[in-house]
């Protein structure tokens, strides 16, 4: 979606609600929020169906309802390390006309992302002939859940969606990993990545990039 279809969803919102355009400093925060929508790959009814359940001069991002997580292992308010679970800037682009590169480094945490998505980030990056050893079956959810259960009452410092990812990916540079049966594996590697991923969290703290960061203007 464009930058001034988005707008247009702004002037909705405000002349349905309201009757009138509020001052640059409400709409500016509203307009951040259907952006957020709108890099999190909402259509049209979705955004709408967000839009009004509001009645407010202005519309944060923590004003979203909870049910666009529903049937997400993201939570809302929730910032994560994985890039698998981030949305982020894509490389800036030269521009003829301005003589110089449009930078907007932003990276903001994916409203959805399922059970399924976590099965095909793993299945797709290991090899046919891996797949075929592989059991992914029927108990993949529960597999799921027990991980994101054990995870939470294990580890009171970590979030166990964020640091379930970096198991995979440990899981997935193993050249042994034909010896798995199953999702559930992942414990194993706990001893090789716990650490690390305290490490990583502590250094992106230090750095503020424990947090999401916006883009500046548009």
């Amino acid at each position: 979606m464009e930058l001034n279809e988005l707008f247009a969803y702004v002037s909705y919102y405000y002349e349905n609600r309201f009757g009138y355009f509020p001052d640059k400093k409400y709409w500016e925060t509203t307009y951040l929020t259907l952006w957020y929508l709108n890099v999190n790959n909402l259509n049209d009814s979705e955004i709408l169906s967000e839009l009004n359940r509001h009645d407010t001069i202005q519309i944060s991002v923590s004003d979203l309802s909870e049910e666009l997580w529903k049937n997400s292992l993201t939570q809302k308010g929730k910032f994560y390390f994985h890039h698998e679970l981030q949305i982020i800037s894509p490389a800036p682009v030269f521009s003829l006309k301005a003589g110089a590169s449009c930078e907007e480094d932003w990276c903001v945490p994916k409203i959805r992302f399922t059970y399924q998505d976590l099965v095909n980030y793993f299945w797709y990056k290991i090899s046919q002939t891996e797949r075929e050893i592989w059991i992914l079956g029927h108990n993949t959810d529960k597999e799921i859940n027990y991980l994101l259960l054990r995870f939470r009452n294990s580890f009171q410092d970590i979030d166990p969606l964020d640091y379930l990812m970096f198991l995979l990916d440990e899981m997935i540079r193993d050249e042994n990993k034909q010896h798995i049966k199953g999702l559930i594996s992942v414990t194993d590697y706990i001893g090789n990545t716990l650490e690390t991923y305290r490490n990583m969290i502590l250094e992106a703290k230090a750095k503020g990039f424990d947090k999401p960061r916006w883009p500046s203007c548009f």
